[in-house]
C-alpha cells in the first residue's frame, strides 16, 4: 500500500494496521509529505512503529527501512 497517496483513505490504513498479524518491514520516504492529508497519515504510520518496537534497519538518502527484531 502507498498511504501517502490521497485516494488511500485515513480509515483504511488505521484498519489494516490494526488487523496485521505479523510486523512486516515498512519502507518510508525521508522526503515531506506533499500534502496535510499525507502528513496525518504519516503521523499514524510512525505512531505504530513506535508503539511496536520498529527500528531502523537500513537507510540511505532517499528513505528508511523499518523492521521488528
Amino acid at each position: 500500500s502507498w498511504p501517502d497517496l490521497d485516494s488511500y483513505a485515513m480509515t483504511d490504513l488505521e484498519e489494516e494496521l490494526e488487523n496485521l498479524g505479523t510486523h512486516p518491514f515498512i519502507i518510508m520516504r525521508k522526503s515531506e509529505p506533499a500534502t496535510e492529508y499525507a502528513a496525518k497519515k504519516q503521523k499514524v504510520l510512525s505512531n505504530y512503529l513506535e508503539e511496536n518496537w520498529y527500528q531502523i534497519e537500513y537507510e540511505n538518502r532517499g528513505y528508511m527501512v523499518y523492521s521488528v527484531e
